[in-house]
């Protein structure tokens, strides 16, 4: 077992934009974040992503914020790549069920030229919501 906290929280009304650093969020069972742009898809119900990789561009004297990555939760202590699909993750009572590492990239999409590629694409995962609840930041991490 892993452990670690949540380092931050996002939600985004939009796709295709930043999400907005809150201090907590709601998971609903078998859809995700509530009100946020990607909850309902099938397999993508919320995105994770380690403040590690914040940190290596914040180092290299890139201003990025917590939500630039568009994930909806940032993670602290637990290298997220490492965990393989079916894993399962807990935040106080709530579960995930980690689905996809990162995600295709069709269009070549960047964020900005020092940046590129978007993190999440690469270096993000993406859980199901097994058991929904609400989580805020600072609380606990256990992968099992």
């Amino acid at each position: 077992m892993k452990t670690g906290k949540v380092a931050g929280l996002c939600v985004g009304k939009d796709k295709g934009i930043a999400k907005t650093s809150v201090d907590a969020i709601r998971l609903i069972e078998n859809h995700g974040v509530e009100g946020d742009a990607h909850a309902g898809t099938e397999n993508q119900h919320v995105s994770l992503i380690g403040i590690e990789i914040y940190k290596s561009f914040i180092d290299r004297g890139i201003k990025v914020n917590s939500g630039d990555f568009a994930e909806n939760i940032t993670t602290e202590g637990i290298n997220l790549i490492e965990l393989p699909v079916g894993s399962r993750i807990r935040i106080g009572n709530i579960e995930l069920e980690v689905t996809q590492i990162g995600k295709p990239n069709p269009t070549g999409y960047t964020l900005s030229p020092e940046i590129g590629e978007p993190p999440l694409m690469s270096k993000g995962i993406f859980a199901a919501v097994v058991v929904g609840g609400e989580i805020n930041v600072g609380d606990k991490i256990e992968t099992l």
